[in-house]
């Protein structure tokens, strides 16, 4: 029987943005093997994976004490989801956040209009749209911070 990657194939290496250092990534899935795709996922395109957690709660943790630049996480988690992990974080620093997930959820994807909410995938996630949400959550947040503090979304 064939071993499928769970988010398509990770052949090839695209280019990273220039900068003076990896982009540092905290992602958050229960499912072991989605949040070991995004590890690799992460890798391959050149970003540093800095926090890998199972739950909210070990994503808020985990972002407080590394401070990373952005946030992938599984919008819908045991103990604390995805959702209000985000805006936990958020209440102490303002980043970037790209909520992923299994189930289309009309309320979360009508959320991603504004520079102050978090964009949303829908699983599977191909490479290069996982590529173009960062480009596009760091985007958004550069432009952003230009414009003043965060809102809490969805509260």
């Amino acid at each position: 029987m064939e071993t499928r990657e769970p988010f398509g194939s990770l052949t090839g290496r695209m280019p990273v943005e220039p900068s003076d250092r990896p982009l540092r990534i905290a992602i958050a899935d229960d499912d072991d093997r989605v949040r070991d795709f995004f590890c690799r996922a992460l890798r391959l395109l050149g970003y540093e994976v800095v926090v890998e957690a199972a739950d909210g709660e070990q994503l808020v943790a985990g972002c407080l004490a590394t401070r990373p630049d952005l946030i992938i996480t599984d919008a819908h988690m045991p103990r604390l989801n995805g959702v209000e992990a985000v805006r936990r974080i958020w209440r102490t620093r303002q980043l970037p956040a790209i909520l992923v997930t299994g189930l289309p959820d009309a309320e979360l994807l009508d959320g991603d209009k504004g520079p102050h909410t978090p964009l949303c995938l829908v699983k599977p996630v191909p490479l290069v749209e996982l590529r173009q949400a960062i480009v596009r959550a760091a985007a958004r947040q550069a432009s952003a911070m230009s414009r003043g503090p965060m809102s809490s979304f969805g509260a």
